[in-house]
């Protein structure tokens, strides 16, 4: 976008790489990197959570990491079919390190299916038996 006329001049990244699906992102204008999440098509959550896709593997277990100089993708990291829905990126606090964090539903084997609902949340971790 032209920061004076606001007009488009086209998208950002000049080679997409594999990424798909897409979700959230965070930059390290430090490092010259973006970190991209996967999630899924709008379809696949417009009405909630379709069970029948969490189980099957069908949303995004990716991290996709780009040159932001270059304004292309450069690495893809697979998480693994049971680590689904990375839901949040954040770089670290200290812009002079080359780290972030990433908040993923960890293991399908952690949600719990009550009778009748299909799906449910992961239970709230708990420290201590408290809340």
């Amino acid at each position: 976008m032209n920061p004076e006329t606001f007009e488009i001049g086209g998208q950002w990244e000049m080679d997409r790489g594999p990424q798909y699906l897409a979700y959230d992102f965070a930059w390290h204008l430090g490092h010259d990197a973006m970190v991209t999440s996967e999630l899924g098509t709008p379809n696949m959550f417009e009405n909630g959570l379709d069970p029948e896709l969490l189980l099957g593997g069908k949303y995004g277990h990716q991290l996709h990491f780009w040159d932001l100089n270059r304004r292309k993708h450069k690495q893809v990291v697979d998480l693994g079919a049971e680590q689904q829905i990375v839901l949040e990126l954040r770089p670290a606090r200290n812009p002079t390190k080359a780290y972030g964090f990433a908040g993923v539903v960890i293991s399908l084997k952690d949600l719990s299916l009550p009778s009748g609902s299909g799906i449910a949340m992961p239970q709230a971790a708990t420290r201590n038996g408290k809340r």
